[in-house]
């Protein structure tokens, strides 16, 4: 994947977190099923020559300004140890952060993000040349597309950020159960706690959790 230079704004973590949980996922992935599955006949069947049509989110430029600014007010109480509410978004709400935030642009076109219940469910058209397979493989994927949905569990307690693939379907089939187990014991967001900002942000946080349709964000609270 290639990689963008972020901005330092106070938002720009949140942007960045949600960027890279979505970029890792499609890399766990999509080396995982190269390395197994995609090879031989298998490229034709769990693939397509065609990216998918997403859905798509119509919103005002003023209501994608006053989602960002409300982003903006909560990371920066986050950075500053001050008392703010939870933030809390909906499915709309995150299309349109995926939409219209520059630092997203890695994964637009390329996701739609749905709340069902307690987990996040991505419709994803992932061009696999994007990913870094070895030499045999990358040439037997070139031009293809995995298009498919994936349910996600994504969750914050006490200190531990965990975000794993609970089911798979592309191009209309569901994954085998021998490749979902592997992927599923992963936590797709252990190498957030590599990053030295991302780990100070995430001592600032309560929880994380995805209940009621809503994506809820909770701080500690201040001391």
């Amino acid at each position: 994947m290639t990689t963008t230079t972020r901005k330092s704004g106070p938002g720009c973590f949140f942007y960045g977190c949600l960027t890279s949980i979505l970029l890792l996922i499609f890399a766990a992935v999509g080396l995982y099923f190269g390395a197994k599955w995609w090879v031989g006949k298998q490229v034709e069947r769990f693939t397509d020559s065609r990216p998918m049509a997403l859905p798509g989110i119509d919103y005002a430029p003023a209501e994608a300004q006053a989602l960002r600014d409300r982003v903006e007010t909560f990371t920066t109480a986050i950075k500053a140890g001050t008392p703010t509410e939870p933030l809390v978004l909906d499915e709309r709400e995150l299309n349109i952060l995926i939409a219209s935030v520059p630092d997203m642009k890695e994964v637009r076109d390329k996701v739609y993000v749905g709340i069902e219940g307690d987990r996040l469910r991505g419709t994803i058209s992932l061009p696999l040349e994007t990913i870094p397979f070895p030499p045999p493989i990358k040439g037997a994927v070139k031009g293809r597309y995995l298009n498919g949905s994936a349910d996600l569990k994504v969750s914050l307690d006490n200190g531990f950020f965990l975000v794993a693939l609970q089911s798979l379907e592309v191009k209309g089939q569901l994954v085998p159960e021998e490749a979902m187990k592997a992927i599923s014991e992963q936590n797709l967001a252990k190498d957030f706690y590599k990053n030295q900002e991302g780990m100070m942000t995430l001592q600032r946080l309560q929880s994380i959790t995805v209940e009621d349709g809503r994506l809820m964000i909770t701080p500690r609270p201040a001391e």
